[in-house]
């Protein structure tokens, strides 16, 4: 390939990938399907692996995850599922942990960020969120304590995970809620337990 067919083929690429990141912020990031918000970056990378092979493709791909994740950290399709993962890990950490972009967890099963604020203040852990789109964790030591997942599989999940760092039994009501989108989650959380 000549090299003007190779600078017009990478500006065609870059193009695309404008409109797509158009398409995505101005309609995409607006609508939920089943509670999930369409994404695209990976279709743009999938794209490229096909024309320009899987190494053309894995380096666009590292390229444009450190794109996302230094200037577009709301844009992360997976950050309403690792926030609760994060959020256990952080409640058993010694001093303060923050976590950004957390306006996204508005409008789901419930209010995701409010709902772990008041489940882990049941725990002793404080979670401040007094500035927007932002989560304080304040870790210590978790406590025994009755919570509720509200119905959403992700809060039983973290909060089960968190009871393995308290001092005594944490109940979880509506703990059923896993069955959405993980219907083993307690036999594997089991089954990893170290005594």
């Amino acid at each position: 390939m000549s090299r003007r067919d190779t600078i017009w083929k990478w500006v065609f690429y870059t193009a695309g990938f404008f409109l797509l990141l158009l398409l995505q912020g101005l309609a995409l990031d607006h609508i939920s399907l089943l509670h999930v918000h369409p994404y695209l970056p990976p279709v743009m990378v999938a794209v490229l692996a096909m024309f320009e092979g899987a190494y053309g493709g894995m380096g666009v791909a590292l390229a444009m995850g450190l794109l996302f994740d230094l200037t577009q950290p709301g844009l992360i399709p997976c950050f309403h599922i690792l926030v609760f993962l994060l959020a256990a890990l952080a409640a058993a950490c010694e001093g303060e942990s923050l976590i950004t972009g957390t306006s996204r967890l508005a409008h789901k099963e419930s209010d995701r960020a409010e709902t772990l604020r008041e489940e882990y203040a049941k725990v002793g852990i404080e979670i401040d969120l007094s500035t927007p789109d932002v989560m304080r964790i304040r870790g210590s030591a978790i406590r025994p304590a009755r919570v509720f997942s509200h119905g959403d599989h992700r809060i039983a999940m973290s909060m089960a995970v968190s009871a393995l760092r308290s001092s005594g039994a944490i109940t979880i009501e509506g703990a059923e809620a896993v069955a959405k989108s993980y219907p083993r989650f307690f036999e594997d959380l089991e089954s990893l337990r170290v005594n």
